[in-house]
């Protein structure tokens, strides 16, 4: 069980939360959940993931407070993180706003997608290397 990729999944929504987290579970990840960015910064300050799932729009800490975060981190411990961003937020051009704030490489799912559109997604994150 320790070689289980792990991943922090970052939504504010409880019912994404438990059905993502339960897809990935199922299909052999490691997962933390947390409910916004704050919570998030606290997780990844005291452990390391194989990937970060958040959502952008969230109370108490949004998800581009925590690409900040991220890339800050990243870029003092001299290490790249996986992230991947899923929104609601179709109308705005995503990419650019995330590419503005920070130096990571994201990909991007947009809402609503099926089941398996994630679980692609996320295979897809760790077959890219970064």
């Amino acid at each position: 069980m320790d070689d289980l990729k792990t991943v922090l999944l970052v939504d504010d929504q409880i019912a994404i939360q438990e059905i993502l987290a339960n897809l990935l579970r199922n299909n052999l990840y490691k997962v933390d959940v947390c409910e916004n960015g704050k919570e998030a910064e606290e997780r990844l300050s005291g452990q390391k993931y194989d990937l970060v799932i958040t959502d952008l729009i969230m109370p108490n800490g949004d998800g581009y407070g925590l690409l900040d975060f991220i890339n800050k981190r990243s870029t003092q411990l001299g290490v790249s993180q996986r992230i991947m961003v899923i929104t609601g937020e179709n109308s705005l051009d995503v990419p650019q706003l995330i590419q503005d704030r920070a130096s990571l490489e994201c990909f991007t799912l947009y809402k609503p997608f099926t089941k398996q559109d994630f679980l692609d997604s996320v295979s897809l994150v760790f077959e890219n290397p970064h």
